[in-house]
């Protein structure tokens, strides 16, 4: 738990809420431009599944997902990823994004 986290449950109060992230990162790859991608979950422990769209600025070439990551390409530059109840995660590493041009990622979370 995040500090903020224990003093709220300390104080029998509710956390703060904070937006869902993603932090990105050069992959330092040679010849293309690759993203390491991760996700900042807010609350980890979300009762219920939850499916997020993550949108990049640039055409993916490709996607290449850490193991055993419910993430799938769902257009030219759109990612699905659905995670279960009570993922229990608050960093979670995606995978890495291959592109011809810089890109960075946004998220959104899908209905």
């Amino acid at each position: 738990m995040l500090p903020e986290e224990v003093l709220a449950a300390a104080n029998n109060s509710a956390p703060p809420s904070r937006p869902n992230t993603l932090d990105q990162s050069d992959g330092h790859c040679a010849a293309v431009h690759c993203t390491d991608v991760v996700l900042v979950s807010a609350n980890p422990l979300q009762p219920a599944a939850t499916r997020y769209r993550i949108h990049s600025s640039a055409e993916l070439e490709y996607f290449l997902p850490e193991d055993r990551i419910p993430i799938r390409l769902s257009g030219s530059s759109d990612l699905e990823l659905s995670l279960p109840p009570y993922a229990g995660r608050r960093r979670m590493y995606l995978g890495r994004a291959v592109t011809l041009k810089p890109a960075h990622f946004t998220l959104q979370e899908a209905p």
